[in-house]
């Protein structure tokens, strides 16, 4: 039900299943992180935030003993793919509250983790979310020169068997260089991103994970990356219908689909550039 409302429009047609949810399986992380879609949707922030803390306690209680005795893992506090789903709603929640340097101090312990006591596990939704917290804290506080440089954190994590999550940083360096008005870097930020796509797609062979395996967190980033590109640059008719285009392409390959969510943000994107 909370999946099936899980819109700004109806989110409260679920409000009282989600608020029951919760109670069901107080140990489930999932259980746990669920009504925040519906609490997000509403706006009810403080909320959002209590859910998904809980569901990161109750993860991180299970996967510390799921990976006791895994030597890759150690002594460090695993990243899994519940924490790391619910670090990123909680970090969203915080942004919208102007709670700004928890959602930099969840930086600074769980992906950028100087100290070494975080380990994230090799996983698609873990990667989607490192990416995309990092990535969120700078756009959401207008913060665009630093996004020139961004790197995708922890360093020691697989990026290389996720190759979507390279379309974070090409995106971030041809945002960071249009909200500044540097366009000739724009540009060639822009040519190198759809260069990456190419690359990322024609030689998916070269990775440990089939395009079936990657298809649904791709989509997902990419979704994401668009709507903040619409909040940026106030283009929610133009996504809509980018987007409404890209969706109704699924006759075809997996390929042309995922493919076609990519330019339909990259022509935004253009259009932006050519709006100077």
């Amino acid at each position: 039900m909370i999946h099936s409302y899980d819109d700004i429009g109806l989110a409260h047609k679920a409000l009282e299943a989600a608020e029951l949810y919760s109670k069901v399986a107080p140990d489930c992380p999932h259980a746990l992180h669920m009504p925040s879609h519906t609490f997000v949707d509403l706006g009810m922030w403080e909320e959002a935030i209590e859910s998904n803390k809980r569901s990161m306690d109750a993860a991180l209680a299970y996967d510390r003993n799921m990976y006791k005795n895994d030597s890759t893992v150690g002594s460090r506090d695993p990243i899994s793919e519940e924490f790391a789903h619910a670090l990123s709603f909680l970090s969203f929640a915080q942004m919208q509250l102007a709670r700004d340097e928890e959602v930099k101090t969840s930086l600074e312990t769980f992906i950028f983790d100087k100290e070494g006591k975080k380990y994230a596990i090799d996983d698609g939704t873990v990667a989607d979310a490192l990416a995309s917290i990092a990535l969120r804290y700078y756009i959401e506080r207008d913060d665009w020169a630093p996004l020139e440089s961004f790197q995708l954190m922890p360093s020691y994590f697989p990026w290389a068997t996720f190759p979507w999550a390279n379309l974070f940083t090409s995106y971030a360096r041809t945002m960071s260089y249009l909200q500044r008005k540097m366009l000739s870097q724009a540009n060639d930020a822009l040519h190198k991103e759809l260069n990456a796509a190419w690359e990322a797609w024609t030689s998916s062979s070269k990775f440990s994970v089939t395009p079936e395996d990657w298809k649904a967190p791709l989509v997902h980033s990419l979704s994401t990356l668009s709507l903040s590109l619409s909040l940026s640059l106030s283009l929610s008719l133009s996504l809509s219908l980018s987007l409404s285009l890209s969706l109704s392409l699924s006759p075809l390959s997996l390929f042309s689909r995922s493919f076609s969510f990519y330019v339909s943000r990259v022509f935004l994107i253009q259009r932006y550039y050519r709006s100077f």
